[in-house]
């Protein structure tokens, strides 16, 4: 148990230390696919100090394989949602770029609002859903080219310390909200 009890205790051991973040990474994607449970992120670091908790029946495994899972793909840490704040911020987005489409208006204009437009989708949905979305929202702008759109994108791809907030915030600083 937590030392809350709210929650649980999980330690493993793993296979590459020196790639502790991605390995990270990649354990909370998996509890998460496999289980639904969201990681605390704090948790990452390995100078964090955690107290003893009392737990009567731990469960504790002194052969176990080392975790081998790392995650390249990312190299910004994202946030784990529920599923619940998933549908709810996928559902803000949607109606954003519904928005965007209906009134056909160019919130890229502007390249470094473009370039973080398209990192928050990348960082958000994705290789796949990210640039489709971004195509969605950059095909209103007098500048926009499909290729040009989709080579941004690749570039979005490797830097992705951008959040979908910032998609939000920049909706919004183009009057484009949910009123």
């Amino acid at each position: 148990m937590s030392i809350s009890g709210n929650g649980l205790c999980l330690i493993f051991r793993i296979a590459h230390p020196d790639m502790h973040l991605a390995q990270f990474d990649a354990l909370v994607r998996e509890i998460y696919e496999k289980t639904g449970l969201v990681a605390d992120q704090g948790c990452c670091d390995v100078c964090r100090l955690r107290g003893a908790s009392y737990d009567a029946y731990p469960y504790i495994n002194p052969h176990a394989k080392p975790y081998r899972g790392v995650l390249k793909e990312r190299t910004a840490r994202a946030k784990v949602r529920t599923a619940r704040e998933k549908e709810l911020l996928d559902a803000k987005v949607d109606k954003l770029i519904k928005k965007i489409r209906k009134e056909k208006k160019d919130i890229t204009d502007d390249y470094h609002d473009w370039y973080c437009i398209g990192c928050a989708l990348a960082h958000e949905y994705g290789k796949e859903e990210g640039l489709r979305l971004f195509h969605l929202v950059s095909m209103h702008s007098k500048k926009y080219y499909p290729t040009d759109c989709d080579e941004q994108f690749a570039k979005c791809l490797r830097s992705r310390k951008i959040g979908i907030e910032t998609f939000l915030w920049i909706c919004k600083k183009h009057g484009v909200t949910f009123k």
